[in-house]
């Protein structure tokens, strides 16, 4: 029996990579050309491992315990991957930034 992954309507392919539903492969190929800053704060987890969780810690350790607009955490954490390194200009520093890019090494 032969193996096939079907790409459903909502998926692209980028460098010979299945992209998540809704992952745009412009955005994607900007994040993996993003040159960091030296302030930025990186979460890098896998899926359904405590990411949202990890990323309510850091924005409250960032804001002095504050919570904002009843903490949507979308507005303080850029989800790199899927936004593109372009949003970034929305966030303050130091920007706490999502991805789940993966090192091929």
């Amino acid at each position: 029996l032969e193996f096939r992954r079907v790409l459903f309507r909502s998926q692209c392919m980028y460098d010979g990579r299945i992209l998540p539903p809704n992952w745009c492969a412009e955005n994607y190929k900007s994040t993996l050309e993003y040159h960091p800053l030296d302030n930025d704060i990186f979460i890098v987890t896998y899926p359904k491992s405590g990411t949202t969780w990890m990323a309510m810690i850091l924005h409250l350790l960032k804001s002095n315990g504050l919570i904002y607009d009843k903490l949507q955490i979308s507005n303080h954490v850029c989800f790199l991957d899927m936004q593109g390194a372009d949003a970034l200009q929305d966030y303050s520093f130091p920007r706490i930034i999502k991805t789940r890019c993966y090192s091929d090494s």
